[in-house]
């Protein structure tokens, strides 16, 4: 069930949504040469249990690709650690006249329910 609505809000953001509408707590973006780089930085703040055994949490990908990686992935509350925040995390390939190419890196974490 958490994973669908996440995967909801991710196909939802990038077209207009404000983050207050969907309760989002916490966001940020960055702009990256490589993918290499836009994944490490997703990875320092939200590590991937599978490259940090024991710690960090599991990576749900939904896409992943050279050019696209989109998936979340959640974030026990500090102060209940029965709780997680859903994390949507992605990296995706952009072009622009004014900027040239880089890779946009993002990720908003959601209110835990």
């Amino acid at each position: 069930m958490k994973e669908i609505l996440i995967l909801g809000i991710c196909l939802i953001l990038p077209f207009g949504i404000s983050a207050k509408d969907v309760d989002v707590i916490k966001q940020e973006s960055k702009e990256f040469q490589t993918m290499k780089q836009c994944i490490s930085w997703l990875d320092k703040n939200y590590p991937n249990y599978q490259w940090h055994k024991p710690r960090g949490m599991a990576w749900n990908l939904w896409i992943d690709s050279p050019q696209e990686v989109q998936g979340a992935t959640f974030m026990e509350n500090k102060n209940n650690k029965k709780l997680t925040h859903p994390v949507s995390i992605s990296c995706v390939y952009t072009e622009t006249g004014t900027r040239g190419v880089f890779f946009k890196g993002s990720y908003y974490v959601m209110r835990a329910q």
